[in-house]
């Protein structure tokens, strides 16, 4: 009988324990690499690809554009390239040109040319002719609660340091720059008027800028309730009554409107998939909420999402 000393057996097994620690190291890193990433954008865009052709969205609106912002594929359309009026969606313009032109804390004076109503039963803010405001909380103002009379501050403000040119024409260059060919802006506001117009195609272009070049102005829109104060120290509280925020989660940003000629429009844009952002553009609707909610419903239907 041979005996094996306790060092011997030590040196025997030690290539053994060694061997299986390899192993086990190696199926360990191999579980992360095979398995499968979680449901997200893939890093080659591959276009949704549909389950269920046999539906239709039962909507009320006009004209309605649901694209996704990865590769431009155009999920639904219903006269996606009719003119028609945008109302407070126009606002979003006015952002992009007061933002290219504007440091966010500028101090910005509420004119009385602004303050003048333009309309009958127009949207007109609290604070008065003379207020200084920052240029961060402007936007808050125009974006949070769609004020009228300060989407006119800001245009004045860009229009005296651009040597007083009309700020409509900025607004339609850069529309023009974004390949949205059937639009035309000619007031800030968004109030109705036979020179001012967009389509829900061209408004999809719009939306998808924002979403990649001016974030900031889709975190404002998501702002529920907050207080802006002015150079003099005046509280002003804000209150979004965009209902979406609390009844639609995922939202990267949204713009509502509404007007007698353009009824009820919408833009939203909302990561129905983490990290992949579809916009919804809705025109001339009688109920955008109800419209929107069922749009979202049938994408993920149709598409299997």
């Amino acid at each position: 009988m041979i005996y094996v000393s306790g060092s011997m057996e030590n040196d025997f097994y030690k290539p053994i324990f060694a061997l299986s620690v390899l192993i086990t190291l190696l199926v360990f890193i191999s579980f992360f690499i095979n398995s499968p990433a979680p449901k997200d954008v893939a890093s080659v865009i591959v276009s949704y690809a549909m389950v269920d052709n046999g539906l239709e969205p039962d909507i009320s609106a006009d004209s309605v554009a649901i694209v996704r912002i990865a590769d431009g594929q155009v999920l639904f359309s219903k006269n996606p390239d009719v003119f028609l009026p945008v109302a407070s969606i126009t606002k979003l313009m006015t952002a992009v040109i007061f933002l290219e032109h504007a440091d966010l804390f500028d101090l910005i004076k509420i004119s009385q040319s602004a303050k003048k109503p333009e309309e009958k039963r127009e949207k007109m803010s609290v604070l008065p002719a003379g207020e200084f405001l920052k240029s961060e909380d402007i936007l808050k103002l125009m974006i949070i609660d769609s004020y009228n009379d300060i989407a006119r501050t800001a245009s004045e403000y860009v229009s005296e340091k651009e040597n007083f040119a009309p700020f409509s024409e900025l607004m339609n260059k850069k529309a023009g720059e974004l390949g949205m060919s059937n639009t035309r802006f000619d007031n800030p506001a968004g109030l109705d008027s036979i020179g001012n117009y967009s389509t829900a195609s061209d408004l999809v272009k719009l939306a998808s800028y924002i979403t990649q070049n001016y974030s900031r102005i889709w975190d404002i829109s998501r702002i529920y309730e907050t207080d802006i104060f002015s150079k003099s120290g005046n509280k002003y509280h804000l209150v979004n009554t965009n209902r979406l925020l609390s009844e639609i989660t995922d939202i990267v940003g949204t713009k509502t409107g509404s007007t007698d000629g353009a009824k009820e429009s919408l833009v939203l844009v909302v990561n129905v998939l983490k990290n992949d952002p579809i916009v919804f553009v809705i025109l001339r609707s009688d109920d955008r909420i109800k419209d929107v909610k069922t749009l979202i419903a049938w994408t993920k239907l149709v598409y299997g999402l």
